[in-house]
């Protein structure tokens, strides 16, 4: 989630945040800040996700083991 997103949730959900002693506008103004960081580090969970996913699935963990191992 980024600041758009979080901006969103924020007008949304106001009196739960409230509730917590969190202010919408302190949130929007933190994930703004580290917006850049944020995009880095999910788009590269993104990309390896997409990877896994468009690979299929691999071998079982079962087919992982050496047969030797295998209970």
């Amino acid at each position: 989630m980024l600041a758009d997103d979080i901006r969103t949730w924020g007008t949304q959900d106001v009196g739960s945040l409230h509730a917590l002693g969190l202010e919408p506008s302190g949130i929007v103004a933190e994930v703004g800040r580290e917006e850049k960081r944020l995009r880095t580090l999910w788009g590269a969970f993104a990309e390896q996700w997409g990877r896994m996913v468009a690979d299929g699935p691999g071998p079982s963990a079962r087919q992982r083991i050496p047969a030797e191992r295998r209970p």
